[in-house]
């Protein structure tokens, strides 16, 4: 029964805290979450792959790959952000 309670503890909720976003919480007390919640769309999201760089694996991809990928789509956030600001669709970065 003990070791029941253990892999439940131990098994991550990818749902509401999957490890890959929530590990930030054990360094300074906040969740990805907590803070991208806080910017608009684009920085959101390029915040939310940099945060996440290197900690969610893919069986597809060696760890390498996935944080090029992840990196990547971090860029496309912000070349979508700085776009959006040359073509004046915005006036600033806040939402």
């Amino acid at each position: 029964m003990q070791e029941q309670v253990t892999a439940q503890k131990q098994k991550p909720d990818m749902v509401n805290h999957p490890p890959h976003y929530s590990w930030l919480k054990e360094v300074c007390g906040v969740e990805v979450i907590d803070i991208v919640r806080h910017m608009d769309f684009d920085l959101g999201n390029a915040t939310k792959y940099i945060l996440r760089c290197g900690r969610k694996e893919d069986a597809d991809k060696t760890l390498k790959e996935k944080m090029i990928e992840d990196l990547q789509k971090a860029m496309w956030y912000i070349n979508d952000k700085i776009k959006t600001l040359q073509d004046g669709k915005t006036e600033d970065c806040n939402p």
